[in-house]
């Protein structure tokens, strides 16, 4: 443990690039699909420069428990390919793994923790500038500030298309959320940083509604009542709790009523299309959006039955759809709507999971998640519970309300996100010790400076 702030004569300046670098990869995680697969070059480079300086750092990552969890998560999906009903659409699946390569390459940052999140939050903040660019784009008939793509049918994605936008937003809302619930407010810079939570709440708020995505609406609530939950518990006494409460309420009327004021009448037709689609599904009719996702979870559920155990196979969803699926009637149109909009998965994380790795898929994803939060939660020091330190462990919260409208680990946009999430849980961290220049995990401590 000692290991992990080693520093070689050679690498002086080593940490400081790969810290400006990995900063840069969470900046840019939040922004266009182009800079995601873009932000993560430079920090692989230095990270492969400085490899022959990492080795005691990086053997404390191989012993943490995520980091084996997450090895054996990969192994079975390229394992189940050897029973996949296709191949091609196997490795298309599996395709969004390779964004877990940022967890071994922020790990020798991992002690600066704080930076990172801070440019995470800064980087969705960036994506709602971009909504807002957009829509005054509409608003002046400034053609060239609109991506078409992202910007249609009541819905504003900004530079994210909107599903998927909606959805790492709830990402952001959690980075914010405790800050701002539980934040002190003890001292000047104690008192900003809860007002700058605050108002990255609100903003990512209007982002969410404007997204038009309604199950990011569903997790953005849900994320709000368990930090209010939270924050009941932790709080010391009524009346802080009450100004816990207040503060929620007034960032929920305000960012409704922003929404309201500016994108009222699209919020409106979103959710009345909802409701209608909802009933006619219940009346047997699932050719729509909404119906057709409701047609998935049950074709979901008819696979993991074919293959319990071991399931059919990482990307087998869509081959089972069109070899399995009935062609008559609503179910039939359905069908034709699934494979003409090119859907891969079933949009529902769980049960893709179990359709695609069975009952052993979905322990070793339980497992992962489990030891993920555990990562995060378990680490703080007390008083970092109404931090941004708390920030990932809500994000993570606020993805998994997400997984019965999507399958996140499917989808390239939400699963670098998650990934960069699971990269920031870590069991073991280093962290300053208060009034030394020393750096501990446990009872561990070392030097900060070089060793010969």
């Amino acid at each position: 443990m000692a290991d992990v702030r080693y520093c070689h004569p050679v690498d002086r300046y080593g940490e400081r690039v790969h810290l400006a670098f990995g900063a840069l990869w969470c900046f840019m995680v939040a922004g266009p699909q182009i800079t995601v697969e873009a932000g993560s070059i430079p920090l692989a480079v230095i990270f492969l420069i400085r490899l022959p300086f990492l080795g005691r750092s990086l053997r404390t990552l191989l012993v943490q428990p995520l980091t084996l969890w997450l090895l054996a998560w990969i192994i079975l999906q390229f394992v189940s390919l050897l029973w996949t009903r296709s191949t091609r659409d196997g490795l298309d699946a599996i395709d969004t793994l390779r964004f877990l390569a940022c967890v071994p390459f922020l790990w020798p940052v991992i002690h600066r923790r704080g930076t990172l999140i801070g440019a995470m939050a800064l980087g969705f903040l960036c994506g709602n500038l971009s909504q807002l660019a957009m829509q005054v784009g509409d608003w002046t008939g400034t053609e060239w500030l609109i991506h078409r793509g992202h910007f249609r049918n009541d819905r504003n994605g900004g530079w994210w298309p909107a599903v998927s936008g909606g959805e790492i937003l709830i990402a952001a809302l959690g980075l914010h959320l405790p800050a701002a619930l539980m934040g002190p407010t003890g001292t000047k810079r104690e008192r900003v940083l809860r007002v700058i939570a605050t108002a990255g709440c609100i903003v990512t708020l209007l982002g969410i509604f404007a997204s038009g995505t309604r199950g990011a609406w569903v997790g953005a609530l849900g994320l709000i009542a368990i930090g209010c939950v939270v924050a009941v518990v932790r709080l010391p006494d009524w009346r802080s709790r009450g100004r816990a409460l207040g503060l929620v309420a007034g960032v929920v009327v305000i960012a409704g009523a922003v929404a309201g004021v500016l994108i009222g009448d699209s919020l409106v037709r979103r959710f009345e299309s909802a409701r209608a689609e909802v009933a006619r599904a219940m009346a047997d009719d699932y050719d729509s959006d909404n119906g057709a996702r409701v047609m998935m979870a049950r074709w979901a559920a008819e696979a993991f039955a074919q293959h319990p155990v071991i399931g059919n196979g990482a990307g087998s969803f869509r081959t089972f759809v069109r070899e399995d699926v009935g062609r008559e009637g609503s179910e039939g149109a359905a069908r034709e709507r699934f494979l003409r909009e090119n859907h891969g998965h079933s949009h529902n994380a769980v049960l893709e999971v179990g359709a695609t790795t069975g009952l052993v898929g979905l322990a070793l994803a339980l497992v992962v998640i489990a030891t993920a939060l555990y990562g995060a939660f378990a680490t703080l020091l007390p008083g970092e519970l109404g931090g941004y330190a708390a920030g990932p462990g809500f994000a993570l919260i606020g993805l998994l309300l997400l997984t019965p409208f999507d399958a996140l680990q499917s989808n390239s946009r939400t699963g670098a996100v998650l990934a960069v999430l699971l990269a920031l849980c870590p069991a073991w961290r280093a962290r300053k010790k208060v009034g030394t220049r020393k750096w501990e995990v446990g009872s561990q401590n070392v030097e900060v400076g070089t060793e010969g």
